[in-house]
């Protein structure tokens, strides 16, 4: 709901084409067109009629009318297709920062024409846009620049909506009282402007708006009574001017309402009238959110088939459209009846959805607590700097005052100089006593001052590891809370079904093999982070000795049998296994694990992972080569960075730390050893390292690929 109120606020300033224009006759008036000029404002014209029921339709346009005012430098149409595809990126596309270019250019064009109006509700539409990004900072920048504008312009129409703009950002920061405060100043000025011209159909359009989100900031605290007295009052308005997308909206809020009262009936009602509305509208999220309700109100009564379609319809469509909030919500529907339905397979596969969309949810909400935190301490500086300037006035004052009265000063001045010349010559005649006393304590002084260096030095380097350690502390903290946060809900989900009545021995052999897998890989990732933590924190012991390569391979190798198998990926060996490196064995085998682990995490489906080595310059080279998606230039350079913590899902959505390769480096060169890696988008990936060999074991290097003796495939 949140992305379709600020459509609502993004498109405030725009007249609703689709009631006012004949798509047919625009269609004719192209054909007819004799200048470039009228066809920009055509094509702008049809990519507004088309967006809010066919984006690609409304972006075909929009791109065709930008580039032909671009070619025939019509200043009018670029105003138009900047506007209007900065509209169609921000609320159809989701593409925020092109939304973004498109407006900037927009606000530049009217800043060169000085413009006031059209600069205040750009900024109102950056505003929006900030907002959509979670850029909460910026996003009040830009919506109080714009109602400052439209407040020295008194222009309160439209200060009143940029108000409700506000009052949102408030709402998801959570700041409530804020929240209501904004919004009950927007309305105060929608009912006054309502009074004096009661026929204005845009005023009273807005002061639905302004109800709604009344509505939604009394729903999200817990009172949904009020909120739905609110939704009521705004559905009344919409109804007179029959908007069939606000209706639809608004429909869903009142529908969400009495769920939340426990009236499914009435619930059910709204909703239904709400996919009603929609029709001839194109499918949206509204659309999706409208599915979710009706699923959860089928649950509560018992129709659990028609919950399930519901359920369904949500999942397919918010995919479609990227809604990843709507997306979390109906997968977990859909685990949760499928559990019931005792569809262990459905249930397990939307189960590890959930998690995977509930973590992807996570990190955004990461980030807008830090946008918030980021505000609250921008507000703190500018209550410092406003203190400044007050305190700088008030020194210009007393500097007058002392101005003033400075006559008087060079009087007593004058005065305080002969007794000075007094007492400086007393001093004079004690000074002798107090340089016998100095002297006598220097030397206790200099001693003090030696001690207290040491002192100092010492609580230095006791402060820098302390900040060590809270670093580590805080990785710590936040690989565990997000990191293993996904595999072990994937493990209690996969528990959940195993504990399930009625299961076959083959389900229970099937759900045992990938609770084996889940545990296994957790299992690893765990001992990654226990490894760095201890290496970051103690340091490690080196024990070196006489390794062969191949028997560590071929060990672990058989931890991941299962997943091979799941992926149906072919292994092959081209090794030189009669070569031994000198290193230490455990650091050795778990950078193996690890490369192995990575290989078999990023390989396509029947894909084919290649193990290889060779000897050069008194090293041995080993190479692990899996096909794939390959890495970009830009994530290669993120790889081996100790504090970027990088890591993505495999092809089969398992999860990492980010620390196995950091590991792996340390490990490696800690032995003599280094380590690269090599990819090609599309392809494949490899990642070399090299560790040192005896001199007794030195001899000719072997290319790679070259040994056809020791060269062998499994499957």
């Amino acid at each position: 709901m949140y992305r379709q109120l600020l459509c609502v606020a993004l498109f405030c300033f725009t007249h609703t084409l689709k009631a006012q224009v004949d798509i047919d006759s625009l269609h004719r008036e192209f054909q007819t067109a004799q200048q470039d000029t009228s066809k920009v404002m055509i094509l702008v014209a049809l990519s507004k009629f088309y967006l809010p029921t066919e984006g690609e339709k409304s972006l075909q346009y929009g791109k065709e009318a930008l580039q032909l005012a671009e070619e025939t430098a019509y200043q009018n149409g670029l105003i138009a297709s900047y506007n209007n595809l900065g509209k169609y990126y921000a609320t159809i596309a989701s593409d925020y920062d092109r939304a973004e270019m498109y407006f900037q250019k927009l606000l530049t064009l009217y800043k060169a024409q000085n413009n006031e109006i059209e600069i205040a509700q750009t900024f109102n539409s950056l505003g929006v846009t900030a907002q959509f990004k979670g850029d909460y900072i910026s996003s009040l920048d830009y919506l109080l620049k714009s109602l400052n504008s439209f407040d020295k312009l008194e222009d309160e129409k439209r200060a009143a909506l940029v108000i409700v703009n506000i009052s949102s950002i408030y709402r998801f920061l959570n700041d409530y009282k804020k929240a209501n405060e904004y919004n009950d100043k927007a309305l105060e000025i929608y009912e006054k402007l309502h009074k004096e011209d009661p026929d204005n159909k845009r005023t009273h359009q807005k002061y639905a708006y302004a109800l709604l989100t009344k509505g939604v900031i009394y729903k999200e605290t817990g009172e949904p009574k009020k909120a739905l007295e609110n939704f009521k009052k705004s559905l009344a308005i919409e109804e007179i001017y029959q908007n069939k997308n606000a209706l639809a909206n608004i429909c869903n809020n009142v529908a969400s309402a009495y769920f939340d009262l426990k009236d499914f009936d009435n619930a059910e009602k709204f909703y239904r009238r709400s996919s009603i509305e929609r029709k001839g509208l194109g499918e949206n999220i509204g659309t999706s959110r409208t599915f979710i309700g009706l699923s959860k109100v089928k649950i509560q009564q018992n129709k659990y088939s028609e919950a399930l379609i519901f359920a369904k319809k949500s999942f397919h469509l918010s995919n479609k459209l990227n809604a990843k909030e709507n997306v979390k919500k109906s997968s977990f529907l859909l685990y949760e009846l499928f559990k019931n339905l005792g569809r262990i397979d459905s249930s397990l596969y939307y189960h590890e959805i959930y998690t995977t969309t509930k973590d992807s949810l996570f990190n955004i909400e990461k980030k807008q607590v830090i946008g918030s935190l980021e505000h609250d301490f921008e507000l703190q500086q500018k209550a410092l700097v406003n203190e400044k300037q007050a305190t700088g006035l008030a020194a210009k004052e007393a500097s007058l005052q002392f101005h003033k009265q400075i006559n008087i000063a060079v009087i007593v001045i004058i005065a305080l100089v002969s007794l000075i010349l007094v007492a400086i010559y007393g001093a004079y005649k004690n000074q002798s006593r107090f340089n016998n006393i100095l002297m006598k304590n220097r030397n206790v002084i200099t001693l003090q001052n030696l001690e207290i260096k040491k002192q100092n030095v010492s609580i230095l380097t006791q402060k820098e590891e302390l900040e060590k350690l809270n670093k580590i502390k805080d990785k710590l903290l936040s690989i565990i809370s997000h990191d293993f946060r996904s595999p072990l809900n994937s493990l209690k989900g996969t528990l959940v079904l195993l504990t399930m009545d009625g299961l076959s021995s083959k389900e229970i052999r099937d759900i045992s093999l990938q609770l084996k897998d889940k545990v296994d890989t957790t299992s690893i990732l765990l001992e990654n982070l226990l490894t760095w933590a201890k290496s970051q924190m103690k340091g490690f012991t080196i024990k070196k000795e006489l390794i062969n390569i191949c028997e560590l391979t071929e060990e672990n190798l058989l931890l991941f049998n299962y997943q091979i198998a799941q992926k149906k990926v072919k292994i092959r060996h081209q090794e030189n296994c009669s070569k031994r490196v000198i290193a230490d064995s455990n650091m050795v085998r778990l950078v193996i694990r690890n490369l192995i682990s990575n290989a078999v995490k990023f390989v396509n489906y029947k894909g084919s992972i290649t193990l290889e080595n060779r000897v050069f310059n008194r090293f041995l080279e080993v190479k692990v080569t899996n096909t794939g998606n390959g890495i970009s230039q830009e994530d290669q350079a993120k790889l081996f960075q100790e504090n970027s913590n990088y890591s993505t899902m495999g092809t089969d959505k398992e999860v990492g730390t980010g620390l196995g390769l950091l590991l792996c480096k340390e490990f490696i060169e800690v032995n003599g050893g280094s380590i690269y890696l090599e990819s090609t988008p599309e392809e494949c990936t490899s990642v070399v390292f090299t560790l040192p060999i005896p001199q007794e074991d030195e001899g000719t290097g072997l290319e790679l690929g070259k040994s056809p003796a020791n060269a062998n495939t499994r499957q």
